[in-house]
């Protein structure tokens, strides 16, 4: 169980950058504490994953929840075995660090959350591959050093560039970039660079 727990920017982020309808089912993979989910309530059905069972805890903080919201303790690789159904949307918010870069957390938790203990970049894109409906969209976001590692992943599985978003997390003069939004659909797309995000350190605030 996780007694303390804090959003994380990157959930933050992703949670502003995702554009989900009324008509979307959706696939949160690696979903945490399912902050998106419960953040995004008009979507037709909205299923969140996560391989951590110490997430039950803060999941049932987010109930009462729509009837067609769900959770599930899964190894996020085996899902296009055991689900039956596709996904117009699929959201991911991936461990950033292979095994052997930096040091891997003591912690299981912290351990499956920044690194690749389990769930892969290239299992990201074989799984959205297998559950996306033609023509929909896969929301990612990752760090720069293994941008073109994600695009050639991506077009490898069939994806094209939708956006690219650098995020700053630093005062808006600084030229470092600490993460970056992508979305991808899998049919051929216009890829637009649009203006970047900057995060205010002090409250976690997202703005253009």
């Amino acid at each position: 169980m996780i007694k303390h727990h804090k959003t994380g920017t990157d959930a933050l982020l992703l949670n502003e950058f995702v554009r989900l309808s009324s008509r979307d089912e959706v696939l949160d993979i690696g979903c945490g504490e399912g902050y998106i989910m419960s953040r995004q309530l008009h979507c037709r059905l909205f299923l969140s994953v996560d391989v951590n069972p110490a997430y039950l805890s803060l999941w049932k903080k987010r109930l009462p929840l729509p009837s067609h919201y769900y959770f599930m303790i899964a190894d996020g690789r085996v899902l296009p075995r055991i689900l039956r159904k596709k996904f117009s949307v699929i959201v991911c918010n991936p461990p950033y660090y292979r095994i052997g870069e930096g040091r891997l957390s003591p912690y299981y938790s912290r351990a499956l959350a920044r690194h690749e203990v389990s769930l892969k970049l290239e299992d990201v894109f074989r799984i959205s591959a297998s559950l996306l409906q033609k023509d929909s969209r896969l929301y990612l976001i990752h760090i720069p050093s293994r941008l073109q590692e994600i695009l050639v992943t991506a077009e490898k599985h069939g994806f094209y560039v939708d956006e690219i978003h650098p995020v700053k997390t630093g005062p808006d003069k600084s030229d470092y970039v600490d993460l970056v939004l992508l979305s991808f659909r899998n049919k051929p797309s216009h890829t637009g660079i649009y203006c970047t995000f900057h995060v205010s350190n002090d409250n976690n605030e997202c703005f253009f």
